[in-house]
């Protein structure tokens, strides 16, 4: 308990407030959107200017593999998504927070639809003459991320903040070792304070 009180009381007036400390981002759809959407211009720039499903498999793209429904919308939106793993980093943003019938695939090699809350168009029409074209959607949310990279939040999604020592804790070994240091330290005074109060007793 006085290990836990004293933690607490000095990792609140020990938080660094300098601007180069990692802030923690709010998880939410539009900001998965938004790197969503980077990873799309990120990916154009290494390719001519041109989506994955505008460029032929053979030179790396997902043109062949495209199945749009009549709502434009692909259904084989995991493989375009596939072919930017290098982009998007990590499977987890394809996920909407909110999404609960949907479990993150381990890696970019097991994507499957399974995987993937986001919907995705695509078509020659996304192009930059036509820079407010939709090429992402939530379902969920109906948020919509455009061509420009831009993103219309339909629904405002508060997301969740991690705690700001939780990423003390990952993010520096001192403040690790200060607290691993506190800790014990308050557990070995409440190991003398119990040796104490039994000698205590055992004397009356």
């Amino acid at each position: 308990m006085l290990a836990s009180l004293a933690l607490t009381v000095w990792a609140i007036h020990e938080l660094p407030a300098g601007p180069d400390w990692p802030r923690p981002q709010p998880i939410t759809c539009a900001n998965n959107l938004k790197q969503i959407g980077l990873a799309f211009k990120t990916w154009a720039i290494d390719h001519d200017g041109q989506l994955p499903f505008q460029r032929s498999t053979n030179d790396g793209g997902t043109m062949e593999l495209c199945a749009r429904g009549s709502d434009g919308f692909d259904t084989n939106a995991p493989l375009h998504f596939q072919v930017m793993s290098n982009e998007l980093s990590t499977p987890l943003i394809l996920l909407c927070p909110k999404d609960r019938s949907r479990k993150p695939a381990p890696d970019f090699q097991h994507l499957q639809a399974a995987n993937v809350t986001y919907e995705m168009r695509s078509g020659t029409n996304l192009t930059e003459e036509h820079p407010q074209e939709v090429l992402v959607r939530c379902p969920i949310h109906g948020n919509i991320l455009h061509w420009d990279g831009s993103v219309s939040e339909i629904t405002a999604d508060r997301g969740w903040r991690r705690p700001a020592v939780i990423d003390l804790l990952a993010f520096n070994p001192k403040f690790r070792l200060r607290v691993w240091s506190v800790i014990t330290s308050g557990l070995a005074g409440c190991g003398l304070l119990w040796v104490g109060s039994r000698l205590r007793y055992t004397k009356a």
